[in-house]
């Protein structure tokens, strides 16, 4: 058995990571693998309903995070001063734009249906981000990494990096490619 899980789950992917397609249905996802909301893959998913932070990846998608995390940073940046016209080229300016595209995410244990919602914040799917109802969505869940895709999205990611299966399996160093 791969560490993080459970016995009662069956090995089509074994252990960590964690990739699964599901379809945006009425304004939110469904995820149904019991393996998200156990708390062994996803440790703050247990079964009951959590408020997290979307914010956009650097590699396309939505990142997961703790909102105390995002709003720490959110604090620290408003503390730093306000944005001047002279600034809108700047660094700084390219953080507020960040800070400002987060959404607070509300991931809901629904018992009669055994599976998780989550709604597709409506920011994110006009940005292309997440998709609308029946489009494709990807959860990806590495270690800490908990990410949402938008199906086209996440296969031209791939696509992109070139890799092969050749190239993985055999790599000596994982960190190198």
């Amino acid at each position: 058995m791969t560490a993080g899980r459970p016995p009662d789950i069956p090995a089509d992917l074994p252990g960590d990571p964690f990739v699964r397609v599901y379809t945006a249905d009425e304004g939110r996802l469904r995820l149904t693998d019991k393996e998200l909301w156990t708390g062994e893959l996803v440790p703050w998913l247990t079964g009951a309903t959590v408020q997290r932070a979307g914010v956009v990846s650097h590699r396309g998608g939505v990142t997961v995070l703790d909102p105390a995390e995002v709003e720490a940073a959110v604090r620290r940046f408003r503390e730093s001063g306000e944005l001047g016209q002279d600034e809108a080229a700047t660094g700084r300016a390219d953080i507020a734009r960040y800070l400002g595209t987060r959404w607070l995410l509300t991931f809901k244990f629904e018992t009669k249906k055994s599976a998780c919602t989550v709604a597709i914040p409506p920011g994110a799917k006009k940005l292309g981000l997440l998709p609308g109802n029946g489009g494709a969505a990807v959860v990806f869940v590495s270690g800490s990494l908990f990410e949402l895709w938008h199906g086209d999205r996440w296969a031209a990611y791939l696509v992109a990096r070139g890799l092969s299966v050749e190239q993985v399996l055999e790599a000596d160093d994982l960190h190198q490619l």
